[in-house]
């Protein structure tokens, strides 16, 4: 009998149908809770899809590892007549359209504090564009809360 891996990821958005261990590392294959979404112009609900779904790699961190969350996209049409967007797909939160999450560069970023950038990467097993862009956000972030701000 194989060994089961289980990850609580933290995020109410996705539902986690498998976990499997690779050469690349830990792949946690999800889709989204929802059976619909709502279009990002109109705001209109919908459920009509085109196509199959397709699937996305995106590297993020769940306790002290970089997992690889493989998501299936859905594309959706939006059923709005009125409506100038005619197709849309699924989105989460903290995730865009970079191939790294949110909370993977802020928690690069944090690590980072005080050391080369290619030190975390070796450290972390992480590339050294990441740790590198992670340090140069970190920093963007600490210098965006230290400007004065006009009224």
């Amino acid at each position: 009998m194989a060994d089961r891996i289980t990850l609580r990821l933290g995020r109410e958005d996705i539902v986690v149908t498998e976990t499997v261990e690779t050469d690349a590392g830990i792949e946690v294959y999800g889709r989204h809770r929802m059976e619909a979404a709502c279009c990002p112009d109109c705001g209109a609900p919908s459920m009509r899809t085109n196509g199959g779904a397709r699937t996305r790699r995106v590297q993020d961190h769940v306790g002290d590892l970089i997992v690889w969350l493989v998501l299936a996209v859905r594309r959706f049409v939006c059923v709005n007549e009125t409506c100038g967007r005619r197709a849309f797909s699924d989105r989460w939160e903290g995730i865009g359209r970079s191939k790294f999450a949110e909370r993977l560069w802020a928690w690069i970023g944090d690590l980072g504090r005080g050391q080369t950038e290619t030190g975390l990467a070796r450290e972390r097993g992480v590339s050294t564009y990441l740790a590198r862009r992670a340090a140069r956000r970190a920093k963007m972030r600490a210098v965006a809360f230290g400007r004065p701000r006009l009224p």
